[in-house]
């Protein structure tokens, strides 16, 4: 999804800030993947097809952020 990013801050401390919904989507998922886990959207799942098997977490869930319910998947490693 699309994104904006620049560098921000005074001369002396420029930091490249990134932000967007997609990055604020991703930070969420991140937040309740627990470790060990990567969690993707059902948006993320769809362009990702066959390539991946995922599996499917609480159906759709509410992410703070957001409206509506969210399709959420695990990616599963082999």
């Amino acid at each position: 999804g699309w994104v904006y990013w620049d560098v921000i801050g005074h001369p002396d401390r420029e930091e490249l800030s990134i932000i967007g919904p997609h990055v604020n989507l991703a930070s969420r998922l991140q937040s309740i993947s627990g470790s060990g886990k990567i969690i993707i959207s059902g948006v993320t799942q769809g362009i990702l097809g066959n390539e991946w098997h995922t599996d499917t977490i609480d159906e759709e869930i509410e992410i703070k952020g957001f409206e509506g319910k969210v399709d959420v998947f695990q990616l599963l490693c082999e």
